[in-house]
């Protein structure tokens, strides 16, 4: 319980950024600065409800928590996460591929929205059931009239109808279920792109399960992320003044969740550059992750500070030019 007693305070913080999904179809919410506190703890998990959204994060014994960093687009910066993984077979969802009326939805996080009607829009996934819930009676009738098909498929009926209609997104998964509150109907000629923003159907269908940049161990699926608040930067795109205690206080999740063989390559590399050691000296293990954690460790060291010749080893393993983010 001593994981999850963490986690409950990660959904008390208001910073911290939460995802729950499957490869190619999540959803996000982020707390506001004035919904701290707002959450409830009960015997089986922790539930936090937002002008924009909620959660509901399940009490699993088997759940494993695994930190990473990975590299940025930007190649002076780096993101962070925490996957919240589960062994496979623990994972799955129901694997609909047709849209499929759930009934009302008696586990909504709000007692306001639990007379909706909760629909799976038959994604197929397996780690999540991706949902809309409405009480709007023609998309109501517009979904049941296209469920043969998933909603990808669905035609200009069931489009229109989302357009015009107020529903939510509801993402299920055995860790629990996150939801998001849009309150006014979308533009007239929204495109499904815009109407679920974290749907990106090139990329279902292959039976993936995360990005492979992401260091999960072999066996597990992350079926949750939290994104505690980023040291130098507020959003992609958007930089701020390095934070210090921020980039400290995600070193020392890395430490507690990360995986130990990337954690000690990250304590090897600051120790050479203490020393002094030229980059020639320095042998780094092979594989992406690896590549990765060195990359991610020389950009820190920038904002951090310290001694040695850092432009000499960035120069040596992270030179960006012609390279991908992920090299």
């Amino acid at each position: 319980m001593e994981t999850f007693d963490w986690l409950a305070r990660q959904i008390d913080t208001a910073a911290v950024e939460w995802s729950m999904g499957a490869f190619g179809a999540i959803e996000g919410l982020r707390r506001h600065p004035d919904d701290a506190g707002a959450d409830t703890r009960d015997a089986d998990g922790v539930t936090a409800a937002t002008r924009s959204g909620g959660i509901r994060l399940n009490a699993v014994d088997t759940m494993i928590p695994v930190a990473f960093e990975l590299l940025s687009s930007d190649p002076h910066l780096w993101n962070h996460a925490v996957a919240l993984c589960l062994p496979r077979e623990a994972s799955r969802m129901s694997s609909r591929g047709a849209i499929t009326e759930l009934g009302p939805d008696i586990g909504a996080i709000r007692a306001e929205d639990r007379g909706g009607t909760l629909f799976d829009i038959g994604l197929a996934v397996d780690q999540a059931d991706i949902c809309l819930r409405t009480a709007d009676t023609e998309l109501i009738r517009a979904l049941r009239a296209a469920g043969a098909t998933s909603l990808l498929a669905a035609g200009s009926a069931v489009l229109d109808a989302l357009r015009r209609s107020i529903h939510h997104r509801v993402v299920l998964t055995r860790l629990g279920r996150l939801e998001v509150f849009p309150t006014c109907p979308a533009a007239p000629g929204t495109g499904l792109d815009e109407l679920l923003p974290g749907l990106m159907p090139q990329l279902l269908g292959r039976g993936i399960t995360h990005a492979r940049t992401s260091p999960i161990p072999a066996g597990l699926v992350p079926c949750a992320y939290l994104f505690p608040p980023h040291p130098a930067r507020h959003a992609p795109g958007s930089a701020k003044a390095f934070d210090l205690a921020q980039h400290r206080a995600f070193q020392a999740i890395l430490q507690r969740f990360g995986r130990p063989e990337l954690n000690a390559l990250k304590a090897a590399v600051n120790a050479a550059l203490d020393r002094g050691d030229p980059p020639d000296r320095f042998v780094p293990p092979p594989g992406r992750w690896a590549k990765a954690s060195l990359r991610v460790t020389l950009r820190q060291r920038r904002m951090t500070g310290g001694s040695g010749d850092l432009d000499a080893w960035r120069a040596a393993f992270d030179r960006t030019e012609g390279r991908s983010d992920d090299g």
